[in-house]
């Protein structure tokens, strides 16, 4: 996996699929909350992205395995457990390292499956799992690392 400082949305411009670590929660409507990170972002720049979301995540629940749209090239990656009594506070909850590392491996199932030419230039992703989900990073790099090859590219936020 290649490690770099800058924008993940530069990497999607670019022609990388990009990942977007998600809740597996909906609200009454059906939409995700996609409210902070690399979620609200994709959200704000892709119209509908919310309803799919939500909608896969009502019919996975707590098995919302990753979710694939390849003519945006995003990649849906679940982070976040479902609190199944309250699915619209899902947001809130902790992201979790077993979701995390069940999350990669169907990543690279899927990889396996597709193969490498339908993600475009290769797969761009955050340090998922971080930020609004409170991991740190010292926690989900070395899941990353033991998985992912140089088709990833991680793509930590340079912020100013």
């Amino acid at each position: 996996m290649k490690m770099v400082l800058g924008d993940l949305w530069q990497w999607h411009d670019d022609g990388y699929s990009v990942v977007v670590p998600i809740n597996q929660g909906w609200r009454g409507d059906g939409t995700n909350v996609m409210g902070a990170g690399v979620a609200r972002q994709c959200a704000q720049r892709f119209e509908g992205i919310a309803r799919f979301v939500g909608a896969r995540c009502m019919a996975g629940r707590e098995t919302t395995p990753v979710l694939w749209m390849p003519k945006r090239r995003l990649i849906f990656f679940p982070v976040k457990p479902l609190d199944q009594e309250k699915p619209y506070l899902t947001w809130q909850q902790p992201a979790s390292l077993t979701l995390v590392e069940r999350s990669v491996l169907q990543l690279l199932a899927l990889r396996a499956k597709r193969g490498d030419a339908i993600f475009g230039a290769g797969i761009a992703l955050p340090l998922v799992g971080c930020g609004n989900g409170c991991l740190a990073r010292d926690q989900v790099l070395p899941i990353l690392e033991r998985y992912l090859d140089d088709w990833f590219v991680l793509v930590e936020y340079q912020g100013g």
